[in-house]
């Protein structure tokens, strides 16, 4: 496993300093979360989608 406190990034935070979540509703009633991490590529910004989080594989939506 990469250790990310090794590499150029940060994770991207609100101005009160916590960490910016994604969801995105997928087939079958899954629920993709996502951490976003910045890299310092040269002048470009890179953002990166971080899908390794306990909450992506437990949750579901429930469909009434």
């Amino acid at each position: 496993m990469i250790d990310p406190r090794g590499l150029p990034l940060e994770p991207l935070t609100e101005p009160f300093g916590t960490q910016v979540l994604v969801h995105v509703e997928m087939p079958a009633g899954r629920m993709l979360h996502a951490r976003i991490w910045h890299a310092r590529v040269g002048r470009v910004p890179l953002l990166l989608l971080d899908t390794d989080i306990r909450r992506t594989t437990a949750t579901r939506i429930c469909a009434a």
